[in-house]
């Protein structure tokens, strides 16, 4: 087994806003699957499990029941893609546990590359996807000083310093002088680079730490991962780091979390995140079918293990919507147990005080779907749970579908998600747009 600590680009998991490819060709025009166009699909989805899947052993027992199906005619009344792409994923992830394994549609010509290396941004494709990076501000959400000179630092995803090491250095340099930091990673669906990670995490390391190993099945080649000594602008070292989570926490965003936490640099408050470790990127299959495919598995240096299936364990378990508030209070009363100047006591035990009396309970909240009663599995998702796709699953009743969940009092926007297809809510005629996403709006009060 080999050992390289050369850096590698790599594509992880972005479930929310990164393109499939950056650039595509023209659509065509809208094509029945036939069951030549599926068998092909089918052949080349097992052929690469077989050959790049991370996880051997099941490689094989995966392709040969989706093969099966394929034969059995499992598929044979699905003539759109989209459903195509949700029911073969669904069977992946019932097969395999995996939640990076999934098939995609596009109805974009998917360009062919010179040797369809998932972890490579084609070079014709960079320029779009620097631009694609830059519209979505490298993945920060905020950037904020809160009450106390605690800093907070929020991101959607993670990217390579190639493109956002500068907006990156310039965001902890603006945090710099706060007396502790809080990272919220609670909508941080992952990572666009293997490089992000140890970028980051190097602003709170004085000297390089060794974070992780990676294990790359195609050539069972290994490679470290540390974080680097010299980064730029100023580190932030020797104050308390907290970092947030959700169940919404996946793949990359998971990696910070589990390093720093492992490390015992950073404590997690939130919820147990997602639990995909592997990491991996898109295969293209046919020309209008890619497999995201993990290809790879970390195994950090302390615990000789991850996160995949388990997810990140928080040290301080509440709500993901108290996350915050909860943290931010934590922080408090550490600053001012620490302080010796009696004024600044005074002032810090006051804003801890405002802040335990300005959080309201949650609410508990009923959602309803008449209906669908042969429908697999149904979810509610919304801004109450981050849009986190399989955050919520209802209960099947007698007439339908059911939840009881706790979320913040004030409006919520939501959809349904039966067997993976999106729904308003067919008995709520109110609609809006979030930011983010549209659906059904309610007032939870």
């Amino acid at each position: 087994m080999k050992t390289d600590k050369t850096p590698l680009i790599l594509i992880l998991s972005l479930i929310m806003c990164l393109p499939l490819s950056a650039q595509q060709k023209p659509s065509e025009p809208n094509q029945v699957l036939t069951d030549q166009i599926k068998g092909d699909l089918i052949s080349q989805l097992a052929g690469a499990l077989r050959t790049k899947y991370v996880f051997e052993g099941k490689a094989d027992t995966i392709a040969n029941v989706i093969v099966s199906k394929f034969e059995s005619g499992a598929y044979n009344n699905i003539l759109q893609g989209t459903e195509l792409a949700s029911a073969v994923t669904a069977d992946l992830l019932l097969l395999s546990g995996d939640k990076h394994l999934r098939l995609r549609y596009s109805e974009k010509v998917i360009p062919e590359t010179a040797d369809n290396d998932p972890m490579k941004i084609p070079t014709d494709q960079k320029l779009a996807y620097a631009t694609e990076l830059k519209n979505s501000n490298y993945g920060i959400g905020k950037i904020e000083v809160l009450a106390g000179n605690v800093g907070l630092i929020s991101f959607n995803f993670f990217c390579a310093p190639e493109f956002s090491g500068d907006t990156y250095a310039s965001a902890m340099n603006y945090l710099a002088h706060t007396d502790a930091l809080i990272i919220d990673l609670r909508k941080c669906r992952g990572s666009a680079s293997i490089d992000a990670t140890p970028f980051l995490s190097s602003y709170l390391f004085e000297t390089p730490v060794h974070l992780y190993d990676l294990w790359w099945r195609q050539d069972s080649r290994t490679m470290q991962v540390w974080t680097y000594a010299h980064v730029p602008g100023t580190k932030y070292v020797k104050k308390p780091v907290y970092v947030l989570t959700s169940f919404a926490t996946f793949s990359g965003a998971e990696q910070l979390a589990y390093d720093l936490q492992a490390l015992k640099r950073a404590k997690i408050v939130g919820a147990a995140t997602s639990g995909g470790a592997n990491p991996g990127g898109d295969i293209r299959l046919t020309d209008h079918f890619s497999a995201f495919m993990p290809i790879g598995r970390p195994i950090n240096p302390l615990t000789k293990t991850n996160w995949e299936g388990k997810g990140v364990m928080p040290d301080v378990a509440v709500a993901p919507a108290r996350a915050l508030s909860t943290a931010h209070g934590i922080v408090l009363s550490e600053l001012e147990k620490q302080t010796t100047d009696d004024s600044r006591q005074q002032q810090i035990k006051k804003i801890r005080q405002n802040l335990e009396q300005s959080t309201m309970p949650l609410k508990m909240v009923n959602f309803h779907l008449d209906g669908y009663q042969s429908a697999r599995e149904v979810f509610v998702v919304g801004s109450f749970n981050d849009w986190t796709p399989k955050a919520n699953p209802m209960r099947r009743t007698n007439n339908g579908w059911e939840l009881q969940t706790e979320a913040d009092s004030g409006k919520t926007v939501y959809q349904f998600i039966i067997d993976g297809k999106w729904i308003f809510d067919p008995k709520n005629p109110r609609q809006a747009f979030d930011g983010l996403n549209s659906g059904s709006l309610r007032e939870i009060q």
